[in-house]
């Protein structure tokens, strides 16, 4: 039997500001933890010249995701946050490398780009489609100035019923490339079987927009939050909800 390890290394690690104040951190889980007690650790600093010693840190246990809030910045200086991710085990750690999220651009031209933002269910075609795989999708619209050009769409969202702010915002990238567009008037067909949602019979999700401009500018997230009544996207547990 192998003896354990260090876990191994993050390879990737990734942020975007979640309103002025707060972060979404988001990070490759490690290939394989190596051992008992694992857990990762982000830390993050608002001054680059702190020794890592010095940096603030969470532990996280469960997802390769989480929000920093209550993120504050210095007078007169740059507001930037500096992030790592360590993996952590009984043997000891790894630390990924550095990813930096500017909050300047957070201020920039792109506020408030997103509007109207809105989601309805799509109806199904036949009764079987009732049962089915279709009933998980939902229809996005939104509208942004016609002279943007939009590298991304990214979607923020939460099921209410999960009170963990692990999963306070989880994201999911649209690509320009896959929506509709009317001029301004955007539209989405989003399968929420896509997304990161534990399975049960229905979804109530609190959803937000953001736009990552071809100068990879990102916009404040849309307001105000919208919310979707989903179904499950297991066609057994739609069965069983309604035989009981």
């Amino acid at each position: 039997m192998a003896k354990d390890r260090v876990p191994s290394k993050i390879e990737w690690i990734n942020g975007y500001a979640y309103n002025s104040s707060a972060v979404v951190v988001y990070w490759k889980p490690v290939n394989s933890t190596n051992g008992p007690d694992f857990r990762y650790i982000i830390y993050y600093t608002t001054d680059i010249s702190t020794p890592f010693y010095e940096w603030q840190n969470i532990t996280v246990y469960t997802y390769s995701i989480y929000v920093l809030t209550n993120i504050t910045f210095k007078t007169n200086k740059a507001k930037t946050l500096v992030l790592r991710v360590a993996g952590v085990n009984a043997k000891g750690s790894t630390l990924s490398g550095f990813h930096i999220v500017n909050f300047t651009s957070f201020y920039s031209s792109l506020s408030s780009s997103v509007e109207n933002f809105q989601c309805s269910h799509v109806t199904p075609s036949s009764a079987f489609e009732s049962t089915s795989l279709s009933t998980t999708k939902l229809l996005l619209k939104w509208t942004i100035p016609s002279s943007l050009i939009v590298e991304h769409y990214i979607l923020y969202y939460f099921d209410l019923s999960e009170q963990t702010i692990n999963h306070l915002a989880q994201t999911f990238i649209i690509s320009s490339s896959n929506v509709i567009k009317n001029q301004n008037s955007i539209q989405y067909m989003l399968d929420s079987s896509l997304l990161n949602l534990k399975p049960k019979p229905r979804h109530t999700l609190s959803l937000n927009m953001a736009i990552m401009d071809n100068e990879k500018y990102q916009s404040p997230m849309s307001e105000p939050t919208i919310y979707c009544l989903t179904a499950a996207h297991d066609k057994n547990l739609l069965i069983t909800e309604h035989t009981v």
